[in-house]
């Protein structure tokens, strides 16, 4: 860190093409006031992200575009706190049988969470969590302490909806042989909506990342 200005790298596949509209709209957030990108054979790393101004103490929420556990190290040093979803691969050797897809829905059941810090030497400690939703969601943070949830109405998904029996099950949806419609009569009987428990990481998660999802899907490109 040096004038307030923290230097990092993050390797994207070169595939990625949704990484630049993140990269603007986080820029324009004034979180990552500073983005050089250099293009290496099949990945591009991403460097420095800026936190230049008076001496405030920042939270920053990411999407698995930019974090690995070295970054979340680094920004704790610096007194930055951080959260956010991450790539299976990043979570070292944490929840390895539980993030195979032939275990989704098998070892954790809908709504557990589980979580396990990761602390290298020299490092800072890091929470890694996985929770159940429909699939298995991941993620860092150096915010939370992996307990409590809040409660949220959750639309009852179609009866014909092409989701897991295990997620099914919880809004008591019978499973059908066909993928037609439950008879009306049926329905009826079931709530339009659930209160649900939704973790806190992933609740804060959502709050402060819509509006970087919305940007992307507001933003229209105009040459004049």
């Amino acid at each position: 860190m040096t004038n307030r200005c923290l230097d990092f790298a993050v390797t994207v596949p070169i595939s990625r093409k949704s990484w630049a509209n993140r990269v603007r709209t986080a820029s324009k957030s004034g979180l990552f006031a500073i983005m050089d990108t250099y293009m290496t054979g099949y990945t591009i790393p991403v460097l420095q992200t800026n936190t230049q101004g008076e001496e405030l103490k920042y939270t920053i929420f990411t999407d698995n575009l930019f974090i690995y556990y070295q970054l979340y190290s680094e920004l704790r040093k610096q007194g930055i706190t951080a959260c956010g979803t991450v790539r299976g691969q990043r979570l070292k050797e944490h929840f390895q049988e539980e993030l195979l897809d032939k275990n989704n829905g098998k070892i954790l059941i809908w709504g557990e969470i589980r979580a396990e810090i990761h602390w290298e030497d020299n490092e800072e400690p890091v929470l890694f969590f996985i929770w159940q939703d429909q699939t298995v969601m991941k993620g860092m943070t150096t915010i939370h302490s992996g307990e409590g949830y809040i409660l949220y109405p959750r639309y009852r998904p179609k009866d014909s909806a092409s989701m897991k029996t295990e997620t099914k099950k919880i809004f008591d949806i019978p499973e059908t042989r066909f993928r037609n419609s439950l008879p009306h009569n049926i329905q009826k009987y079931y709530a339009s909506k659930l209160a649900l428990p939704v973790i806190l990481p992933i609740d804060d998660y959502n709050l402060n990342m819509n509006g970087v999802d919305i940007h992307n899907q507001l933003r229209e490109d105009l040459s004049i």
